[in-house]
């Protein structure tokens, strides 16, 4: 039987393994750590979407389903449907621009953090060795990834992890392109948005994966953020062969 994402990290004991238990050690104030906000429906793995935010904010959220690891797939669904915070309303007007509905966007996307535990319910204060421990020797958020082999994969991370999502080329990668550099932003209304795209290829030549790093849509247009994102999307995935299912392993 193949795992969901929380099931993934159920087995790898995310919160309480060894390198989560030091991370404790050196960042006491930490919560649960937190699954993914969903995850697309079983058929459609390698033939998806994904978002991948910074770190999950709030509390009081799922279900706990080990020592130290929340199950919030119910409240990322609910969120994604009614929240109209910029990062819930624009993530889910991309889901509808590229697939014509929510509903059917949801059987063909995942939404996961970078960073499974906060220390803060209300911004981002991760700690350098939280994001090392959790991105880099934990890996968690690759290994979601591996589990759903998106053709895209949408980073709403800004500039600042760049280092780490380079690190997440997929196995069956074995060359990239960058169509635009690190440090290229483009205007959405009267601001710039950061904006780092990165194709990967499989041994045969052929299309694996497509890599879109951009800012959080907090204060940022909506009608331009949403129409470049999900125009990006949906480019994209129009470059892949029909009914092409990929597999990032």
């Amino acid at each position: 039987m193949e795992q969901s994402m929380i099931q993934l990290l159920q087995s790898l004991n995310a919160g309480s393994n060894s390198i989560c238990q030091m991370c404790r050690i050196e960042n006491p104030d930490i919560a649960n750590a937190v699954g993914p906000w969903f995850s697309c429906k079983l058929a459609n793995r390698g033939n998806c979407i994904a978002f991948v935010g910074k770190i999950a904010r709030g509390d009081d959220m799922g279900v706990l389903v080990s020592d130290k690891l929340i199950d919030v797939e119910s409240s990322g669904i609910n969120l994604i449907k009614e929240k109209n915070w910029a990062y819930w309303a624009y993530t889910r007007a991309i889901m509808e621009k590229v697939y014509g509905s929510l509903d059917i966007a949801l059987l063909h996307t995942s939404f996961t953090n970078l960073i499974k535990c906060n220390n803060s319910t209300t911004q981002d204060t991760s700690t350098s060795s939280q994001v090392n421990r959790c991105v880099k020797e934990n890996q968690f958020t690759f290994k979601e990834l591996e589990v759903v082999s998106p053709k895209v994969v949408v980073f709403y991370t800004g500039r600042a992890y760049d280092e780490y999502i380079r690190g997440m080329q997929p196995k069956a990668a074995v060359q990239y392109v960058d169509e635009s550099d690190v440090d290229v932003s483009i205007p959405i209304g009267q601001k710039q948005l950061s904006w780092w795209s990165r194709k990967y290829y499989a041994a045969d030549g052929s299309l694996l994966t497509c890599f879109l790093r951009v800012g959080h849509p907090e204060r940022m247009n909506k009608e331009d953020y949403v129409t470049e994102v999900a125009n990006w999307v949906t480019d994209s995935l129009n470059s892949f062969e029909p009914n092409k299912v990929i597999n990032w392993i």
